[in-house]
């Protein structure tokens, strides 16, 4: 893999000594959070718009020996990390972060063997869907749309304003009436 060296401009090559970068064996609880990240410090510095791969393989890690075919495609961005949010036991396995160019070229391969436990003293967390209106629905009466909004704020401010307005003028009166008052004497 060839870089740029910033301190010399001259481009040099690196790559793992290993054809993996490195494997991590994570456990977190269901419905926790897990966080793939694959940057080493030097992918800064590759040359071109390289992009993160992420796959995964389920099942229990290290139950069996893995090929490539195993692997499933999840995502695919110039992030180096990735988010497994309310993580849920079906969801273990080991998942796979590779840099690569547009090409396919693998710069680095890091493994990550997820094992997701239960505690059976709490309930499984569920995940909660919000049922999505058909095409064509509109939304309830009671909720204001955009445009019911704009016509509020218009409103609420064209009585503020008036009000102002007409304060500012009470006042004046005042004013004018006190300094035209007799004075005693």
């Amino acid at each position: 893999m060839r870089l740029l060296d910033c301190s010399s401009c001259q481009r040099v090559r690196i790559e793992c000594r290993r054809k993996d970068c490195g494997d991590h064996t994570m456990q977190v609880m269901e419905g926790g959070q897990a966080v793939l990240d694959c940057f080493l410090p030097w992918h800064s510095r590759v040359l071109g718009k390289p992009e993160y791969f992420y796959s995964w393989s389920p099942g229990e890690p290290g139950s069996k020996k893995l090929k490539e075919s195993d692997f499933r495609g999840l995502l695919v961005t110039k992030e180096s990390f990735f988010v497994l949010n309310e993580v849920l036991v079906e969801e273990q396995g080991t998942y796979r972060c590779s840099l690569q160019d547009k090409k396919g070229t693998v710069f680095s391969r890091i493994t990550f063997r997820l094992t997701v436990t239960n505690d059976n003293t709490k309930p499984t967390p569920r995940r909660v869907t919000l049922p999505i209106l058909p095409r064509g629905d509109k939304p309830p009466e009671h909720h204001p749309t955009g445009n019911q909004w704009e016509q509020v704020i218009i409103t609420v401010t064209a009585v503020s304003l008036a009000a102002s307005v007409g304060f500012m003028i009470a006042l004046g009166i005042v004013i004018r009436r006190k300094g035209e008052a007799p004075t005693a004497g």
